[in-house]
């Protein structure tokens, strides 16, 4: 899970939620999964495998009988989550009465709203191929007028962002432009110049006909400082230290990163 739990028991195999790439090694985290992250819960969540895993390899039999008994018969979901974060007593009342609303909340916004939260979500596990998928489930519907203002626009500038994390470049222009079209914002449309300057491409001739000089200026410099302070989180982060070798060691270390950002790259497009 990546979170450190007070548990009474953990399986040795545990329990993956695939979607994410996580694993589950008992019912605490099982329950801190649900709770933070609840537009991921959906009706294929609770299954036969979940509760085998919990029966078995988490030794709740009790606790596996419950979820059972909810699974085959007409209680909904949201009844089968509030029975595990009851039974197994990491969560306090209070704590489950806010889960409780949250769910209300979920419920009240629209599929459409509710594939984003999903996407969002799934971005902010760098899980970017599902979000792409998710993103792309948004765009490829008709549109729904009951969503608020933005919506689209927003959804494919997050695109835009998943797609750049994997290297899809001219899919990244694509959402960019896109979501320009949406709205006219100028933001994005220095977010296309930022793009394009980052990736070496010319700047789309028809979009930045009407664009004055003295903005491409300012863009310009707004681009170069964020460099700076990137360059800055770099020497104190995973390249500490590469920005104060001589040029020729410099060059070598900073292609050693390189192949290794490159060889993580490849692994989560492999997963």
């Amino acid at each position: 899970m990546g979170q450190y739990l007070l548990c009474q028991k953990t399986a040795q195999m545990p329990y993956e939620i695939e979607e994410m790439g996580l694993h589950i090694y008992s019912a605490e985290e099982l329950c801190y999964y649900i709770y933070h992250n609840l537009p991921m819960i959906d009706d294929s969540f609770i299954n036969e495998a979940l509760i085998e895993f919990i029966r078995k390899d988490l030794d709740m039999p009790v606790l596996a009988e419950k979820v059972s008994r909810c699974f085959q018969s007409s209680a909904d979901l949201d009844s089968t989550l509030l029975v595990l974060l009851r039974n197994v007593g990491y969560y306090t009342e209070e704590e489950i009465t806010e889960f409780q609303e949250m769910m209300i909340r979920l419920h009240r916004k629209n599929p459409l709203e509710r594939t984003k939260d999903r996407a969002d979500l799934l971005f902010s596990y760098r899980k970017y191929q599902n979000a792409v998928k998710a993103y792309g489930a948004i765009v490829s519907q008709g549109r729904d007028l009951r969503v608020k203002a933005g919506f689209y626009s927003e959804v494919l500038q997050h695109m835009a962002v998943c797609c750049l994390h994997l290297y899809m470049y001219p899919e990244t222009l694509d959402c960019l432009k896109a979501a320009y079209e949406e709205n006219k914002d100028r933001r994005i449309l220095q977010q296309i110049y930022d793009f394009c300057v980052l990736t070496r491409q010319a700047l789309p001739k028809d979009l930045f006909l009407d664009i004055e000089d003295e903005v491409l200026i300012n863009w310009q410099k707004d681009y170069c400082e964020a460099q700076d302070i990137s360059m800055q989180e770099m020497e104190h982060g995973s390249t500490a230290g590469i920005f104060s070798l001589e040029p020729e060691e410099r060059e070598a270390a900073l292609e050693e990163f390189l192949k290794k950002e490159k060889k993580l790259y490849r692994e989560m497009t492999a997963e």
